[in-house]
């Protein structure tokens, strides 16, 4: 056990098990979650960027040339 494994269980002795916690043992705020959901999302999904595409910019669909 290495010297800070070994305070943490000293305070839990002196305190109590809940008086203290480890970062690995507690939930992922939310905001940190929706984030990691748009990141994954962008990387599995390059293309998607959006927007109109295939048109000429301030024209009508029906006076663009066909592709």
């Amino acid at each position: 056990m290495d010297p800070l494994e070994a305070a943490i269980e000293e305070i839990k002795k002196e305190f109590g098990e809940d008086s203290i916690t480890t970062t690995n043992t507690i939930d992922r705020p939310q905001q940190s979650l929706d984030r990691d959901m748009f990141v994954d999302f962008n990387e599995r999904n390059p293309m998607a960027g959006g927007g109109r595409i295939g048109f000429y910019k301030g024209m009508g669909a029906n006076k663009t040339k066909k592709k």
